[in-house]
């Protein structure tokens, strides 16, 4: 069984056409802010109707995940990171 193990605190915010990866071997545990214009994993996310802001709440990145930013606007993350200890 796997084991998580604290590594690093991690801020992130991207901008027009920036992207962040979750290297293979860690999970990511914070706070992510996307407004319109942005993909998870190929996911892209749409606002609601009534403003930029899609999505603002708690998530967990695995290991691998990709953050891509590709109009005005931008994402933030800010949270911590773990290595995956076999």
């Amino acid at each position: 069984m796997a084991k998580l193990k604290f590594d690093r605190v991690i801020n992130i915010t991207l901008t027009n056409e920036e992207s962040a990866y979750v290297p293979r071997d860690e999970v990511w545990k914070g706070t992510l802010v996307i407004e319109k214009g942005s993909e998870i994993n190929g996911l892209i996310i749409l606002p609601d109707n009534t403003s930029n802001l899609c999505l603002q709440g708690s998530i967990t990145l695995g290991g691998g995940c990709s953050i891509r930013r590709f109009s005005s606007g931008k994402i933030s993350f800010t949270g911590v990171a773990f290595k995956v200890i076999s």
